[in-house]
């Protein structure tokens, strides 16, 4: 049996109360405490023999059956695989659920059969099925299709299209699927337009963002973990790995439009498939709309959409436009083209007013004392979008698709930091300059999918190029005496010498304008093919495997200019951004999944292998010493003609005798002071060349019970891992503008290691409070324990220092945690939908201990060791002794293998995890015409620790607080539809928990919206 479909028939009272006793537990301690999360399973009824009146028009078989549930009150549970691109003839008029469903099946390769109480859905013998969508997916396995409102037939598995829309607005499918798994469908996106890529995830438990309101770049955070491919962030499966370092609160930025998007995918957790390598924390991929979103259905040959919102009222509060058009046909029954282009205008935004909670991040020194800032300054972005798709079906299971999208954003250059001072525009954030950003995607997706078990082959080769470009303008002190001299210091031409004299150092620092320019080019192969099996029984076996390989190439270049002339001479970068290194870095895997299921069980077993490249040379800046013997010390003052004590005689006795000759001619040789032996220490560099490859395999674990119809109980376990970075490896140079701080290379970072098991059920009811209800619960806990994680450390001892205790701040590197960390909680999705009222929550609690912080004494080595040169009397040094006596062979084995604890942390990992949970209500009206209804949103309170210890952490870096949007939207007829939100209804006063905590940008106040979308 290829494919399967389960609609079981009836459920019992027992059950009836069961549900709805859980139900009410659920929804209402998620409301009350906000403590609880996530996901959930599928509910199974039943058609009875009464007749309904249908009204299904042709379309595919997705929506037909959606439709069908709604008509019918069944709810079917079906493998998004066998009905991925199937169309159904509709059906019309009053008759059995049994006779409807034969109709809507009919001409589509499947049919149904009675079986134990079972209806079966299954291929119809010798018809072939029809070819597959080549969209990258993420596979949910058997999903419920139901009768709620849908958005749309946008897919986001790599394993088949489906429905978006489901209950209270979301994806059932979440709820069939044994593992922790997320999707922000097209329905739930419009209820609140998205400002910032961030806000399309601010429900999603486990999942935050390290967001700069100032900054369009999204950084995804899951239960804890982000930056450098820890969490794989795609475009319709096409990697996102652009690197722009500045103060670590963000290492790793997307640029997406979220009007372009039909459905984002979250997985979280390790994977071993196509999109798991590296990426210890799991994935999130942005889908983009393709033709089946404009195209009403098979018989549509062109259609067209268009999307526009705006502030309303005056309370748009910074939101000027949002807005696309999409154009999409079949030229032919194989061929379907689409294009879509988008355009977004953000301006500045006031914040809240309501709630003192962290009043302080909101109060600056102004002009006139004390104040506190009302409006967000510099927070302009103008962004661009274009998609392209074309796709051809070739036959045979032959399914071809080219693609392109494309980005363009311009913005506000601003300080990472804010600063204690407003300056002239009433604004803690600096100023610097101007912004660009350019990101395109070209994919070819090749799918074949003919009449076999064995074979479901999917391709992908993508090439992703994106660009940044950060132009700060020339720079002068506040004091008029001091700015004068920079001119004066430019036009006598100090700054552009090969070596600036001492007393023009600091003005040449300012008075020049400097254009940075990043890009990252990312090229990937993904290959896998699935086979099924079916031994009988209801056994199936399903296999997975495959291949990704990707490669990153990091360019990265600073041109200086003094009043638009460039200085090539003058120029503190060198030839490139040492902070943003150039470098190459290649991955490559193979993976293999393996799956059996029936009604009762599933048990799955994988494993992977992956392999990194990682190639380059780097320098590290630190003290190279040289010991100088007594003897040479002697020979030194004898023979250099330029001392005072040249004596030619006994110079030349010396190079003939040696030593020996010293000690029996010169009385006092050896008790002379002004000869003992010592050391010359010279700051130079050390020469690293980084030449790495590591493999690593990589196994997995997963299992699901069924014991009842509304109950799947799931649980895994896996290994991943994650190799280091370009950035992490070759980063270097100074902070600019601040010459106590400075950037050194690891080259001997290792990767990182995980273990993660996870425990879980998906529960689901029908018929809990009245007839045709239903209720979705996702409920999990996870655990992950990481060795060797990558953070910055602002202190540590270089090559050549020479001491056996920790240095001062001001010297920040990567370095590996060599205290296990742990990353753990639990999450909760619900979702209840009876028709006319509908109500959804999610939840994220994280437990366990702050993670504490131990790194090398020596991360890079170290270098010259003066210790270990015995004593002129050929006696130990005392730290050579000690490392003896410790069981080391020399001090600088005892040196290399000692750690330390340390909070000198400067990245994401330093911020507590954040609680926080979700609530959604609404009601539908006028026969499901108008939608309208309330989201609340509580963050928990969160610190920092970083620079001394946890005594002194910040605490409340992240002030708890709780917003209330109003959303509502209006379906006038079924080619046009009205939406409109009050976003922060209560005004109140905030930054986004876990968002960026160097540049701690105040969320937006009450904002009111207005749009409408048009479909031709």
């Amino acid at each position: 049996m290829k494919g399967w479909l389960i609609v079981r028939s009836g459920v019992s009272n027992s059950d009836k109360t069961q549900g709805r006793m859980l139900a009410i537990s659920l929804l209402a301690s998620v409301a009350a405490v906000g403590i609880m999360a996530p996901h959930a399973a599928q509910a199974q009824t039943g058609g009875e023999a009464a007749t309904h009146d249908f009204n299904i028009p042709a379309r595919t078989l997705s929506e037909a059956l959606a439709d069908f549930g709604r008509q019918s009150g069944m709810q079917v549970n079906v493998d998004a695989d066998e009905i991925r691109d199937r169309a159904s003839p509709g059906v019309s008029g009053r008759m059995s659920s049994d006779q409807a469903l034969n109709r809507l099946l009919a001409g589509t390769g499947l049919t149904w059969r009675l079986n134990n109480g079972f209806v079966t859905l299954q291929p119809a013998p010798q018809t072939a099925q029809a070819s597959g969508d080549t969209r990258s997916t993420v596979n949910l396995g058997s999903l419920r299709v139901e009768g709620q409102q849908s958005g749309g037939n946008g897919g986001f598995g790599r394993d088949g299209s489906v429905g978006t829309g489901g209950a209270a607005g979301g994806a059932d499918e979440i709820f069939a699927a044994p593992r922790a798994v997320s999707v922000v469908t097209r329905e739930e996106m419009d209820r609140t337009p998205a400002r910032h890529a961030a806000d399309l995830i601010a429900e999603v438990p486990g999942v935050t963002s390290a967001v700069n309101r100032l900054n369009p770049g999204l950084s995804v955070n899951i239960r804890g973990m982000q930056d450098f491919g820890r969490v794989n962030m795609m475009i319709d499966g096409m990697r996102q790995n652009f690197v722009q370092n500045g103060h670590q609160g963000r290492n790793g930025q997307m640029y997406v439009d979220p009007e372009l998007l039909t459905a984002v995918a979250i997985e979280r957790g390790p994977r071993s498939n196509v999109y798991g390598m590296g990426a210890i924390a799991g994935s999130v991929d942005f889908k983009t709309i393709g033709p089946e979103d404009i195209l009403n259905g098979e018989s549509d040959r062109i259609g067209a959409r268009l999307r526009a919102t705006t502030g309303l009222g005056g309370e748009g509060n910074g939101v000027n436009f949002l807005g696309s058009a999409a154009i999409a046909g079949r030229l032919t029954d194989n061929i379907e083209l689409m294009a879509a282009y988008s355009r977004r205008d953000i301006g500045d935004y006031d914040v809240g007013t309501k709630g003192d909670d962290g009043l302080a991040n909101f109060t600056f020194t102004g002009a006139d004392g004390l104040e506190t800032i009302s409006r967000i300054k510099y927070a302009s972005q103008l962004q661009e979008s274009a998609l392209i798709k074309a796709r051809w079906t070739l036959g045979d299971g032959h399914v071809v698709q080219l693609s392109y999208v494309g980005t363009w954003l311009d913005y506000e250059h601003v300080s990472d930091t804010r600063t204690g001072l407003l300056d002239e525009n009433g604004s803690p954030w600096k100023r610097l300059g101007t912004s660009s950003i350019t990101s395109e995607n070209f994919a070819f997706d090749y799918n074949w999918k003919p009449d076999s078990n064995w074979i479901n082959l999917r391709l992908k080769l993508y090439h992703v190029n994106t660009r940044n470009r950060n132009y700060t303008t020339a720079r002068y002190p506040v004091d008029a005496t001091a700015a004068s001299r920079v001119d004066l210091a430019w036009a006598g031409g100090f700054c552009e010498r090969e070596e600036i004299p001492t007393s023009w150092v600091t003005p040449c620092g300012y008075g020049y304008g400097m254009d940075q320019r990043l890009r990252t080019r990312t090229y990937g192969v993904q290959l896998d093919n699935t086979s099924r099996f079916d031994f009988g029984g209801g056994n199936v076996l399903t296999a997975n495997y495959g291949v990704e390989v990707y490669q990153d190439r990091a360019h990265s270049s600073v041109i200086v200019d003094r009043e638009g002339r460039l200085i090539d001479t003058y120029n503190q970068y060198g030839r490139g951004d040492t902070l943003n290194p150039r470098g190459r870095r290649s991955m490559g895997g193979l993976f293999a999944n393996f799956e059996v299921k029936n009604d009762l069980y599933t048990i799955g077993a994988g494993l992977r292998y992956d392999r990194y490249w990682l190639k380059g040379t780097t320098q590290i800046l630190g003290v190279v010493s040289t010991y100088e013997t007594r003897f040479q010390r002697l020979l030194s003052n004898t023979c250099r003609e330029s001392a005072g004590t040249y004596d030619a005689g006994t110079c030349q006795n010396l190079t003939a005798g040696g030593e020996e000759w010293a000690i029996a001619n010169l009385a006092n040789y050896l008790t002379n002071r002004s000869i003992r032996p010592r050391w010359l220490d010279v700051r130079d560099f050390y020469d690293y060349r980084v030449d790495r490859s590591e493999g690593r395999f990589l196994p997995s674990f997963s299992g699901a019970l069924r014991p009842t119809h509304w109950l799947e109980l799931y649980g895994s376990w896996a290994k991943s891992w994650r190799p280091p970075a370009i950035n992490e490896t070759l980063m270097t140079g100074g902070h600019p503008g601040d010459p106590i701080a400075s950037m050194f290379a690891n080259p001997y970072a290792d990767p990182e290691k995980t273990t993660t098991w996870e425990l879980g059920a998906n529960i689901n009811f029908s018929d809990v409070f009245k007839e045709n209800d239903v209720f979705f619960a996702k409920f999990g806990y996870f655990n992950t324990r990481a060795r060797d994680y990558l953070y910055t450390s602002m202190q540590n001892n270089l090559p050549g220092d020479n001491i056996s205790t920790p240095t001062g701040l001001g010297r920040v590197m990567f370095v590996n945690n060599r205290t296990p960390m742990r990353f753990q909680g639990f999450e909760l999705e619900a979702r209840y939908d009876a028709g006319v009222f509908y109500a959804g929550a999610a939840a994220t609690l994280y437990t366990g201990k702050k993670n504490i912080f131990s790194q090398d004494l020596y991360p890079v080595g170290v270098g010259t060791s003066k210790y270990d040169i015995a004593n002129e009397d050929g006696s130990l040094t005392a730290e050579a002794q000690m490392a003896l006596d410790a069981g080391y062979p020399t001090w600088q084995a005892w040196a290399e293998a000692q750690t330390w604890a340390t909070f000198n942390v400067l990245n994401s990992v330093a911020g507590a995890l954040i609680d926080k949970v979700s609530v959604n209500a609404g009601i539908r009206l006028f026969n499901r015409k108008l939608d309208t209804g309330f989201r609340f949103i509580h963050s928990g309170t969160g610190d920092l620790i970083m620079w001394s210890d946890e005594t002194s952490a910040m605490r409340d870096m992240w002030p708890s607080y709780s917003t209330l949007d109003w959303y509502g939207s209006y379906i006038f007829n079924e080619r046009v539809r009205f939406f409109a939100s009050v976003e922060n209804l209560t005004n109140q006063r905030y930054i986004d928990g876990k968002s960026d905590y160097i540049a701690m940008v105040a969320a937006p106040g009450r904002t009111i919206t207005g749009g409408i979308q048009m479909k031709f």
